[in-house]
């Protein structure tokens, strides 16, 4: 039961607030250095890019509708800038737009390198801008996508696999 629960507060002020601003929050009986739990479920798990992305857009484009309507205590309170106050799920918003900015940089990712081994080929230059390139996507993928290690290496090993090919493809033609 321990391993679906999250600890929210060991704050007994603060488990005054959860009762107040989220009254689907169940704290009756908890006393002072109690803890009160979330269910992991009510939480979305973020990764760098949907955290920047909730941090720089204007608020109201953050919240999801049924969040707002459920939670709006704690939308009004984000709204005037107090902090600790976010949104338990990305709305439709952030999701659109952190995948735009994942869309071009992936397509980015296969673009550049191509262009600058069209440019000036060489087996030395292409094999170190293959390097570079996997390692920046690599990088990319851990910082700001998150994803698990085992993902990583997949999508590096298929991003270098693809990179290679072209080196070799432009190598026999010239």
């Amino acid at each position: 039961m321990a391993r679906n629960l999250t600890r929210f507060s060991r704050d007994y002020r603060i488990v005054e607030e959860t009762k107040e601003l989220c009254p689907e929050v169940e704290c009756d009986g908890l006393e002072y250095m109690e803890v009160a739990y979330f269910k992991h479920e009510e939480f979305e798990r973020r990764d760098m890019l949907h955290s920047i992305l909730i941090w720089a857009l204007p608020k109201a484009w953050i919240w999801t509708k049924e969040e707002r309507e459920r939670r709006p205590a704690s939308y009004r309170l984000d709204l005037q800038g107090e902090r600790g106050f976010r949104p338990r799920q990305a709305s439709l918003s952030v999701q659109i737009i952190g995948s735009t900015i994942v869309a071009l940089f992936s397509g980015a990712c296969i673009i550049a390198p191509m262009v600058v081994m069209s440019i000036r080929p060489g087996h030395s230059r292409n094999l170190i801008t293959v390097s570079v390139s996997v390692i920046l996507f690599g990088f990319f993928l851990a910082a700001v996508v998150q994803v698990k290690s085992k993902e990583i290496f997949v999508a590096a090993a298929t991003y270098a696999a693809v990179l290679v090919v072209f080196v070799g493809a432009s190598g026999s033609n010239g």
